[in-house]
């Protein structure tokens, strides 16, 4: 018998959807293109949900160096590490989602990280984007949601990540099918157990649809992490000993080193969490998560520069009017020596840190983001 979800409507009213499997697997490659989080990024790492960028459908796979395509994977997608990420669907209703479809799957992998160049991935994204009237570079900063992520810099260190991944065979294999049958579910759990750095998992969408066809519902559930040795690990970190040699090194500066600390200390104590990401140029990012939305105000950078995040407020909470985000940033002009432009209240503004090496601009900006922060839990 199909399975039932329940859409609880307006007054009180609840209606059933059916459990239905996808007319073709071209509907189901076609969602997944369409909709990436149907990967269920969230699933596969709570701690730090994977987002994807994909790079095309149907991307050849060559069996030797310089080769033209063998196979045809059905979609390559990368996550914000640079992890490629290889996608193959199959409904389960297909016998060959059981047996077949793994031993394609490990040749995709065997051969992509030993003969897919990284050129020639940038190249065919590239393409892809410019079909769809898409500018490459900002898909990538959307992926990153950095700050710096908008230099060419950045741009170039993420596409370094990638090669790197594919030489290190730091990928990741995700089978998906509306149904995952046990079978397939045993080799998933036996491959993760024995593959390390490379990580196989798959991804079960069921679909639900109303009567009448009028509503449709998609399910997405991650299988076969319970037998996982080891995550995926990003690519190079930095340490704090790291970050605060080199924003010495970028300044000569060792009062700005401990305005730095202090700084960073306060963001520590008040923030849900404080991420030191990014190697050339390093940065603290304070983050905040209410009412759904996540907050990521300000990058202390290891150049000696503050980053003023106006992008990471527009739309959620009280900062989607654009008076609060304008009464935040005269807030900070207040102090001597910030200087933000009142102009530009959507993307990144910057000023010096060495702005907060007088004891009370350093308390004025610490009140400022006390203020920030009651706006945020005044929120809805």
């Amino acid at each position: 018998m199909p399975g039932r979800i329940f859409l609880l409507k307006d007054q009180g009213l609840l209606e059933p959807m059916i459990e239905q499997p996808y007319s073709s697997e071209a509907l189901l490659q076609k969602l997944l293109a369409d909709y990436p989080d149907l990967l269920a990024g969230e699933q596969i790492n709570p701690a730090n949900p994977r987002r994807w960028m994909l790079v095309s459908r149907e991307f050849p796979v060559p069996g030797e160096e310089n080769g033209s395509g063998v196979w045809s994977l059905d979609h390559l997608f990368l996550d914000q590490d640079g992890v490629p990420t290889l996608v193959e669907v199959k409904r389960g209703a297909s016998k060959e989602v059981r047996r077949r479809v793994v031993g394609q799957m490990l040749d995709y992998a065997a051969n992509a990280v030993a003969y897919w160049p990284i050129e020639t991935i940038r190249e065919r994204f590239e393409a892809v984007c410019n079909a769809a009237g898409k500018c490459s570079e900002d898909e990538v900063c959307k992926l990153l949601q950095s700050d710096e992520a908008d230099s060419p810099d950045q741009i170039a260190r993420f596409w370094e990540r990638v090669r790197t991944n594919l030489q290190a065979g730091r990928i990741r294999m995700v089978f998906v099918a509306d149904v995952v049958p046990t079978e397939l579910q045993r080799i998933v759990e036996f491959l993760n157990q024995q593959m390390n750095p490379a990580e196989v998992l798959a991804v079960e969408v069921r679909q639900f649809v109303s009567s009448g066809s009028r509503l449709r519902s998609l399910v997405p559930r991650v299988i076969g992490q319970i037998a996982r040795k080891a995550p995926v690990e990003a690519t190079h970190r930095m340490s704090e000993q790291m970050f605060y040699a080199k924003l010495e090194a970028a300044t000569a500066d060792k009062d700005l080193v401990l305005v730095a600390k202090k700084l960073v200390d306060w963001l520590e104590k008040h923030f849900m969490s404080v991420d030191l990401c990014g190697t050339k140029l390093a940065r603290y990012l304070p983050k905040l998560v209410h009412a759904g939305h996540t907050y990521v105000p300000l990058a202390v950078r290891s150049n000696g520069k503050l980053g003023v995040r106006l992008k990471s407020l527009v739309g959620k909470g009280t900062f989607q009017d654009e008076k609060v985000r304008l009464e935040l940033v005269k807030r900070l002009n207040l102090i001597p020596g910030i200087g933000l432009s009142t102009a530009n209240l959507h993307g990144i503004q910057t000023c010096e840190l060495a702005a907060l090496k007088d004891e009370q601009s350093y308390r004025q900006f610490i009140a400022v983001l006390e203020w920030f922060l009651n706006e945020v839990r005044n929120s809805k």
